[in-house]
């Protein structure tokens, strides 16, 4: 689970689909009021009471998902593999 928060007025919900070192995509579960280039908070969810937080930009927006880019490495170590995930799948 994916939540973004862009400025201070609006929130995004959804689910990470793809990761990277760099970046990841985000399906939301509603498109949000978002434009490439904006930049967002992101806080990812997994596991029990875990978290990783980081700050991203917009540099995709489609029906497919969001691509959020980062300037910092995410840990992608600290990630479970998808099929250790219940319902993990890649689609």
């Amino acid at each position: 689970m994916a939540s973004s928060a862009v400025g201070r007025r609006a929130a995004i919900l959804g689910q990470v689909l793809d990761a990277s070192v760099h970046g990841l995509c985000v399906v939301p579960s509603s498109m949000p009021p978002l434009d490439v280039g904006k930049v967002c908070r992101v806080e990812i969810l997994y596991g029990r009471e875990r978290e990783v937080r980081f700050v991203g930009r917009v540099r995709r927006i489609a029906e497919g998902g969001i691509g959020i880019e980062t300037d910092e490495s995410l840990p992608l170590s600290d990630y479970p593999a998808v099929d250790d995930v219940p319902g993990g799948t890649t689609r």
